[in-house]
């Protein structure tokens, strides 16, 4: 019973990561933040269903709670305070709630990148399979390495932007940026669905 569970848990994040995949697509553009609240809200009833069954998936259900916290606060927040600054500051504010949004948006990233984490090392350690357990291993530092490479990217776009490059080329790089970083992250996403899926199906046969 606690494989065919915890298989039926790795399907729904299996779902709620192709919801996630699905809303990065520039067609689907009105609906990004229906599917993104669909995702994580199924994320979140998958880890709580699995944490029942392992001790391990507890962890990533206290960070994805903390990561649907900051989603719903940093929203509200954010509309706050762009209302109150520009009342204070005038244009200052647009600055600030643009530090602001850019530094709640790097938490979010982190704290997704820790449930990821939590969730390959956790299934890993369940499954029989060496090469899915691998495989595995192998998405978590994936993702890592692209989330790392996204925040440099967006890092050096920002500082060039800074020291006054040209417009033209400037948009132009962040052209290019955006969509090397969609290509990676679509990449890592794809490979963590693989696992997922493979995970669901070793769980489910042991039953």
């Amino acid at each position: 019973m606690k494989n065919a569970a915890l298989s039926r848990a790795l399907k729904w994040l299996f779902i709620a990561q192709l919801l996630s995949i699905v809303a990065m697509l520039p067609l689907v553009y009105n609906l990004r933040s229906l599917l993104g609240a669909a995702a994580g809200l199924m994320t979140l009833a998958a880890l709580v269903r699995a944490a029942r069954e392992e001790s391990g998936y507890r962890t990533a259900l206290v960070l994805c709670v903390a990561n649907l916290v900051l989603g719903a606060l940093s929203s509200v927040l954010l509309r706050w305070f762009i209302y109150f600054l520009i009342r204070m500051l005038g244009t200052w504010a647009v600055q600030i709630v643009g530090a602001l949004s850019a530094l709640l948006s790097i938490a979010g990233m982190v704290l997704g990148l820790l449930i990821l984490r939590q969730v390959c090392l956790t299934t890993a350690g369940l499954v029989d399979d060496p090469a899915v357990a691998a495989r595995g291993i192998r998405a978590w530092r994936i993702n890592l390495i692209c989330t790392v490479a996204v925040l440099l990217l967006t890092a050096a776009v920002s500082a060039l932007l800074r020291i006054g490059l040209d417009m033209e080329k400037l948009l132009g790089l962040s052209t290019a940026v955006t969509l090397l970083s969609a290509v990676a992250q679509l990449a890592a996403r794809v490979l963590y669905l693989h696992f997922l899926w493979q995970s669901a199906r070793c769980l489910s046969a042991r039953d």
